[in-house]
């Protein structure tokens, strides 16, 4: 009787060990990237296209801005095309195409089938 129970809770044991260490997993990998939030303001959307205000301060950053361009492409579910412009003058964001004052966008992101593109225009 002692050696079942000793089975039952070894196996009971180790299900626990496995469910435990899969949550673990799980929350590891999840997409956490509510830091950027502090960044940037979402300002409009149209079909693929976004519209964004980034801090000053990241004008020159590419990585941030990378960061955010996938953000924003992954929670809006555009995995397949994707393009945001980004303006450092909050007055200046457009809210839809076409975008009169191209002169004013510090950067376009584009995401197209997987393959990421940056442009800095400043």
């Amino acid at each position: 009787m002692l050696k079942i129970f000793r089975s039952i809770s070894m196996k009971g044991m180790g299900a626990l060990a496995v469910a435990f260490f899969g949550m673990f997993l799980l929350s590891a990998c999840e997409d956490n990237t509510d830091h950027l939030l502090k960044y940037y303001e979402h300002r409009g959307v149209q079909g693929n296209t976004h519209f964004v205000y980034i801090k000053r301060e990241l004008v020159q950053d590419k990585m941030l801005q990378r960061e955010i361009g996938k953000k924003i492409c992954l929670d809006f579910g555009n995995t397949d095309y994707c393009e945001i412009y980004f303006w450092d003058n909050p007055r200046k964001v457009a809210t839809r195409l076409p975008v009169a004052n191209r002169k004013d966008v510090v950067s376009i992101y584009s995401w197209k089938n997987g393959k990421v593109r940056l442009n800095l225009l400043r």
